[in-house]
């Protein structure tokens, strides 16, 4: 109990400080658009990838009622990921013992993508929840394929996830094609695949073009290399090794496939072999065949995929890394009956120690915001309040942070270099206008001696700390200058 307490207090700490922060771009434009939109927007306005139609209707209807806030918005897509850990968690217990339970929640927790993907305002967190419903429903297939409730819960998981994010439909449809191996589901699973695909085309009926254009796009993608075959089997070190090797001192490649070589993949060999002897052949495949079928599907269309993108495979994953742990420790404490006894400490202590050093090594990740465009935007506000209205508010780069939180006409300086304003631009800007005028910069701070006149005028700098961009964004207030005496 005190190990499920431990493992709690990590998940919901970690992903709930700081979801009051400022958005970030990606999260800004689908707040923008489609959740300030609303479901003529969302359902039938102009489809770009940020709109994750579902995660966008739930986020309309929690600001309508709550109005728009950071951590409501966000709400929408941590409390279903903090599901999918409870979901899996509570199967694995059932299922396969405590102990999986307990070593599939601290790797799930102790992911860094699942951290960053769940605290986001879109989609993701909805997918995390829809791929952990599949995978419950899909074993409650197996072991009893005339269960109704389950083939609802089946085919119900597959549309949430869809509606969420459409590229849920792969491993899902690679899930179903392993259910269908069996003939008692063979009409089962069609009869789920019709469904959801029907309702799936519906929803993204006004959407072929967009998605056909991405697709497109990410086999020529600028800055993504297309996906190697070989990512259909060094997934393993990728959801499992790399999250091992960083909570070590040493987060370095050869590390990471050292401890997959290891400690993983035998690891791995054991859940399998687990599954096999008892029976759980098909429900090993369903927690494999989706990991490298999208790999190898990616790799045969020379085609680039975020990593995002495959968040849901996250969930089976961390189910047969805790299948195999669960194994290896019920044969442990059998053999070995010391083993036995001292097998919840060493449990409690193991966990202890991986979710405290996973917490001190993410602080950052949630006190300091990927994009902090809202404290400068409030700092505006009071000054106005106090001063009246800037004449003018320029920024070094327009983006949609910038349009959603500073809601006012903008002015963007262009410059040779990336996020800074020129500095011989701002200072004839800050010298010579009578305006009262706000700067918005990104990067690093402006000198003080370029812009002497700004301090003569009374002019004011604010730093922001942030993750990208510089790593800083800064807001500078000058108040209205007084026009020199005639003559």
């Amino acid at each position: 109990m005190a190990t499920v307490c431990v493992l709690g207090v990590a998940a919901i700490g970690l992903r709930t400080v700081g979801l009051e922060s400022s958005l970030w771009v990606d999260e800004t434009y689908t707040a923008l658009v489609y959740v300030r939109g609303g479901p003529s927007e969302i359902l039938g306005g102009e489809f770009t990838i940020n709109n994750h139609i579902l995660f966008s209707l739930v986020g309309w209807a929690l600001t309508s009622i709550g109005g728009e806030h950071e951590w409501l918005l966000r709400s929408a897509a941590v409390v279903p990921a903090l599901g999918a850990v409870a979901i899996v968690s509570r199967w694995l217990q059932r299922r396969f013992g405590t102990v999986s339970a307990i070593a599939a929640g601290a790797l799930i927790v102790s992911s860094r993508e699942h951290l960053i993907l769940s605290r986001q305002a879109r989609g993701y967190g909805l997918v995390y929840l829809a791929a952990a419903l599949a995978l419950v429903a899909a074993d409650a297939l197996l072991e009893n394929p005339g269960q109704r409730r389950a083939w609802f819960q089946y085919a119900g998981a597959g549309l949430l996830g869809t509606a969420s994010f459409l590229f849920f439909a792969a491993p899902w449809l690679i899930g179903s094609a392993v259910l269908a191996t069996s003939r008692r589901l063979v009409r089962r699973v069609l009869l789920a695949i019709g469904a959801v695909g029907s309702a799936t085309a519906l929803l993204y009926i006004d959407a072929y073009g967009a998605v056909s254009r991405s697709a497109g796009d990410f086999q020529r993608h600028r800055s993504l290399e297309p996906t190697p075959f070989n990512d259909s089997v060094s997934w393993v070190r990728r959801w499992i090794g790399v999250p091992i090797a960083q909570l070590t001192t040493r987060a370095d490649q050869r590390f990471a496939t050292a401890i997959t070589v290891v400690i993983v993949i035998p690891i791995l060999a054991v859940a399998a072999r687990h599954l096999v002897r008892g029976d759980h052949a098909r429900l090993l495949c369903y927690l494999v065949a989706p990991q490298v079928f999208v790999h190898l599907g990616a790799a045969v269309a020379q085609s680039a995929l975020h990593r995002r993108y495959t968040a849901a495979l996250l969930i089976p994953t961390a189910a047969l890394f805790g299948i195999g742990v669960g194994s290896l420790a019920a044969s442990a404490s059998t053999r070995l009956t010391r083993v036995g006894r001292i097998a919840p400490i060493a449990g409690f202590v193991a966990v202890l120690a991986v979710t405290g050093r996973f917490v001190h090594q993410n602080l950052d990740e949630v006190r300091i915001p990927l994009e902090d465009f809202r404290s400068p935007a409030r700092r505006l506000d009071r000054f106005e309040a106090a001063a009246g209205p800037v004449d003018q508010l320029i920024v070094s780069k327009r983006t949609y942070g910038v349009t959603y939180y500073f809601d006012r006409p903008v002015s963007a300086i262009r410059t040779s270099a990336p996020y800074a304003v020129s500095l011989a631009e701002l200072e004839r800007l800050a010298c010579s206008s009578l305006d009262q005028l706000a700067f918005v910069t990104f990067g690093g701070p402006l000198e003080d001696e370029a812009l002497a006149c700004v301090v003569d005028r009374g002019g004011e700098r604010h730093v922001y700390e942030q993750r990208s961009r510089g790593g800083q964004i800064t807001l500078w207030l000058l108040p209205a200058n007084a026009p020199s005496p005639p003559g």
